[in-house]
């Protein structure tokens, strides 16, 4: 297995050295080895080794790129090497054609939000593959871009992009689309339409949307976007089997104060396997307590709205509110409710402080009452280093079949030299009985857990990081960027590489 792995190590090596003199070339690679496993897995050490090597060529108006994956461990059925995108794209002032795999987003995504979230490494509890997260679409398009008028065509097959590349590629690619953009921007104002054909195996779903967006009169701007299934003989935007997804924004910018409005309604509106991604108008947190309490938005049934406002104070200090709402109807109502605040203040010279405050009820998740608080100070030091301490608590009770009290806590120190070296430690306390129960066993234990973890980062040079976990992580859900997934619990070593060139 490591002859293996030191043969793909060095074709990477031998690539990037091949391509280094030539300007025209670009890419990036991450090269990741871990030595360890999901805890109470067999066998605890586990040794696995990914890699994604992605490649760029342009020369005028061609480019050509494309991503090869490899993951490898002990485990034959697992282990794979992929060219899983290739892409040639030409494209002039006012013309573009692009075959192979792309990604495009319609309007507000509505329709269709292909994507990737870099660095990011999926592993599913089911399948315990490694890959990149992305969806991207395999197809054609093309399309035309003037001062005021576009238009852009395209076919492809989505990729459903929680299987991994050892599942059959007709199993991961099961839509069919087409789509056609058209638009026309006047004064600021943008109108657009859009319409999107799904055909998997024969069958017919007829989707168009309806975009607009600009700025208005004192600092104001707007956006909004109904979309529909039609063709069905179903009633649109009225009644529980209307297919509808509306979205609307209204937002604010001025010099010291600003915020924004955000409205949805969506209904039946999971389109395909799930290649549409309407905004989910519900505040995505950094911090660890909030960010795996996100509610996730249920485009069957789902309406709500989200407002945010901030103020900038003169001496440097920023206020954050946000509020979330969104009301789920399938055999009863549920209503979720968010409540957040967020203050930053500096302290003395170049010292910084950041709490919050967060409440929310989501009957969903069965926890009727969740509050958190929590923040982060930062300091430097002589020497050019600075030091960081993170603290999160979050608390609740929660109904159902394992209820009961909940006691959720992070605690994060660490330093650093400027940007290129950084030590932190990481601990983390549970009393969830979902994640301190052994399921091997008739009682549920409830005893807290915790998960002590320490990360190193080194960045060599402008190409070149290095960061290296060692402990146990917690995992639980992740949103980054709208889009919501499963982090696996991890228990051992992970070593990161990552290179531009």
């Amino acid at each position: 297995m490591f002859a293996g792995n030191l043969k793909y190590s060095v074709l990477i090596v031998l690539i990037f050295m091949s391509i280094e003199g030539h300007s025209q070339f670009s890419g990036n690679n991450i090269m990741e080895i871990l030595v360890g496993n999901v805890p109470d897995t067999d066998p605890p050490a586990l040794v696995s080794n990914y890699d994604q090597l992605n490649l760029n060529y342009r020369f005028k108006g061609f480019r050509a790129s494309t991503k090869l994956e490899y993951f490898i461990n002990e485990f034959e059925e697992r282990r794979y090497v992929d060219l899983s995108q290739l892409q040639l794209r030409y494209s002039t002032k006012s013309l573009q054609f692009t075959a192979g795999h792309f990604y495009e987003m319609l309007g507000n995504g509505l329709l269709l939000r292909a994507y990737e979230i870099p660095g990011t490494i999926f592993e599913s509890q089911g399948y315990r593959v490694r890959h990149g997260f992305y969806r991207d679409l395999l197809g054609v398009s093309g399309g035309y871009e003037g001062k005021r008028f576009h238009l852009k065509a395209l076919y492809g097959k989505p990729l459903v992009n929680v299987l991994p590349p050892t599942v059959d590629f007709n199993e991961r690619r099961i839509d069919k689309i087409y789509a056609v953009n058209t638009g026309y921007a006047v004064w600021g104002q943008n109108f657009s339409i859009n319409y999107l054909l799904n055909a998997p195996s024969g069958m017919h779903h007829h989707f168009g949307s309806v975009n607009l967006s600009g700025n208005l009169p004192f600092d104001f701007s707007y956006n909004t976007e109904v979309a529909a299934e039609f063709g069905t003989g179903q009633p649109l935007f009225t009644g529980d089997r209307s297919t509808h997804a509306i979205y609307a924004s209204l937002a604010y910018a001025g010099l010291n104060f600003g915020g924004s409005l955000e409205w949805k309604d969506y209904s039946n509106f999971f389109l395909g396997s799930g290649f549409n991604d309407p905004p989910t108008l519900i505040k995505e947190h950094s911090y660890k307590v909030l960010n795996r309490s996100t509610h996730v938005t249920q485009l069957t049934n789902e309406r709500g709205y989200q407002v945010e406002v901030y103020y900038r104070f003169n001496a440097g200090q920023m206020l954050t509110l946000n509020t979330s709402r969104a009301r789920n109807e399938f055999s009863e109502i549920y209503v979720f409710n968010e409540y957040f605040a967020e203050l930053y203040a500096p302290v003395g010279e170049s010292a910084s402080i950041k709490w919050f405050i967060d409440y929310a009820r989501d009957p969903v998740k069965e926890e009727p009452n969740r509050y958190a608080t929590g923040g982060i100070y930062e300091t430097p030091f002589p020497g050019k280093w600075s030091s960081l301490i993170e603290l999160e608590y979050q608390y609740f009770e929660r109904d159902g079949l394992i209820g009961g009290v909940v006691h959720n806590a992070v605690l994060i120190a660490g330093v650093s030299r400027r940007s290129n070296l950084s030590f932190s430690a990481t601990w983390e306390l549970s009393t969830d009985p979902y994640m301190t129960d052994n399921i091997n066993t008739f009682e549920i234990e409830r005893q807290a857990r915790h998960w002590i973890g320490l990360d190193a980062r080194y960045k060599f040079n402008r190409h070149h990081t290095l960061t290296i976990f060692a402990g146990q992580r917690r995992g639980g859900p992740s949103c980054t960027s709208g889009i919501c997934y499963e982090v696996l619990d991890f228990q051992g070593v992970e070593i990161r590489l990552t290179s531009k060139f």
